[in-house]
């Protein structure tokens, strides 16, 4: 058994979030949520229950937020996190605001190193001159800092077609694939092994490995075939690869176990193990 294990992808929803995925039956079918369970894990104390029963000795929170409402969502996660030991937070930006700089300095200060970004939700075009001032800014800071700010991604490349939102906000492989090669100062966490609902050939032929990249686990097994995944956890190697579950839509003891399982047919041993269920993102975080 690993020695620590992490969970780098977990998520408090509301109720009305809960609902609004519910309610749209085809995207769960698609992505095999466990909808059902999902009701059940809205509180905070589900979530450490489920860690602390499988093992799990923290989490990280991922937050987004709509423009205007940065501010507040990064406080509203961060006094959250502070209530329970095991959890850790990102903070969340959002192109349009004003003062990047500005929150960004405030995140240093108090030891926030990852932000999250979920273009299609946000309402942003990943490529867009926006979005690239905030790759811009974090990435100078990067260079003239001990502090490393890291940024994970949204990678739910069909997100329009079940939430009526613009597919210029749609994060695609490709767009994935261009930021990470722009901005080799910042360590990139593309969720759902990189794709959610992608075409596998273009995961494949378009996120190739980088220094700079990393993929994080979360609902992948569960959307891409067993031999395609462990191709994944092969050609980027056990030095990129995250353990996460999307919390609530997926429990941590049926994770943690299909995680080992296709990650011991990549030919992963004890240290690539350790690796993947803790030790990359505890870096990436400077735990």
């Amino acid at each position: 058994m690993f020695r620590k294990i992490f969970d780098g992808h977990i998520h408090i929803f509301s109720p009305k979030i809960i609902e609004n995925v519910r309610n749209r039956k085809a995207l769960s079918e698609t992505l095999h949520l466990e909808i059902r369970e999902a009701p059940k894990r809205i509180f905070p104390s589900a979530l450490t229950h489920s860690m602390h029963q499988s093992g799990v000795v923290g989490g990280l929170l991922l937050p987004t937020a709509a423009y205007g409402k940065v501010a507040q969502t990064n406080h509203t996660f961060l006094e959250l996190a502070g209530k329970f030991p095991s959890m850790l937070t990102a903070a969340t930006l959002h192109p349009y605001e004003k003062n990047i700089k500005e929150q960004l300095q405030r995140l240093m200060l108090i030891g926030v190193r990852a932000i999250k970004l979920c273009s299609f939700s946000q309402g942003f075009d990943l490529t867009e001159p926006k979005a690239e001032e905030i790759f811009e800014t974090i990435a100078h800071h990067n260079r003239s800092s001990s502090h490393r700010f890291f940024i994970i991604l949204d990678t739910f490349c069909n997100a329009s077609r079940y939430f009526s939102t613009s597919p210029d906000h749609d994060t695609t492989v490709e767009k994935l694939a261009y930021v990470t090669a722009s901005f080799p100062s910042i360590n990139f966490v593309a969720a759902h092994m990189g794709g959610l609902n992608a075409v596998f050939d273009q995961i494949r032929t378009r996120l190739t490995p980088r220094a700079n990249l990393y993929l994080d686990t979360s609902n992948a097994a569960h959307t891409l075939e067993p031999e395609q995944f462990v191709y994944l956890l092969k050609q980027h190697g056990p030095a990129h690869i995250i353990f996460g579950t999307d919390w609530p839509w997926f429990g941590h003891e049926q994770e943690i176990h299909t995680i080992e399982t296709l990650a011991r047919l990549a030919a992963y041993k004890q240290p690539d193990l350790d690796r993947l269920f803790y030790l990359n993102i505890v870096s990436l975080l400077d735990l």
